[in-house]
């Protein structure tokens, strides 16, 4: 979420706010990471320790990692190394906006809103967000700086 920026939905137009996400990301929520909002492509979760969310000067920032040796991960780390996906968003419930008008057009600033996943995406809807790969130089780097063991929680048995 690039806060400031405006997209056209269509019969309105939309702005996230600076802080919007700030209250719920206090509440330490659990998002997951997804792409294209597919619960079934998830790569990353704030519960399972390798998704970090902060606010910054830009908007909402998020980091995944380390991530899973899955077919999903690999495919999506070389689709995003060739260029094919370069975007994010976000899905959210808006607990606080303020409808106005601007040029003409109902226009809705999205004042609060409670995180559901965020999302590296084909098609945003907010054209000026980005999504990269950092701090690795080939997919076997991201791959060897996972943990070589699984992280110590409650038992399963």
């Amino acid at each position: 979420a690039v806060y400031g920026s405006t997209t056209d939905l269509g019969w309105f137009t939309e702005e996230i706010a600076p802080g919007a996400a700030r209250r719920n990301l206090e509440t330490s929520p659990d998002v997951r990471a997804l792409i294209d909002h597919n619960p079934s492509l998830i790569f990353a979760r704030t519960e399972a320790g390798n998704l970090k969310l902060r606010e910054d000067s830009v908007g909402l920032f998020f980091e995944a990692g380390p991530l899973p040796d899955t077919t999903i991960a690999r495919d999506l780390l070389e689709n995003m190394r060739v260029g094919n996906i370069s975007q994010c968003s976000f899905a959210f419930y808006v607990t606080d906006y303020e409808w106005e008008m601007r040029n003409g057009k109902d226009h809705r600033v999205i004042k609060e809103v409670e995180l559901v996943d965020v999302s590296v995406v084909t098609y945003p809807a907010y054209a000026d967000t980005s999504a990269q790969v950092a701090q690795a130089r080939s997919l076997q780097e991201v791959f060897d700086a996972r943990p070589k063991s699984a992280p110590s929680g409650p038992s399963r048995e």
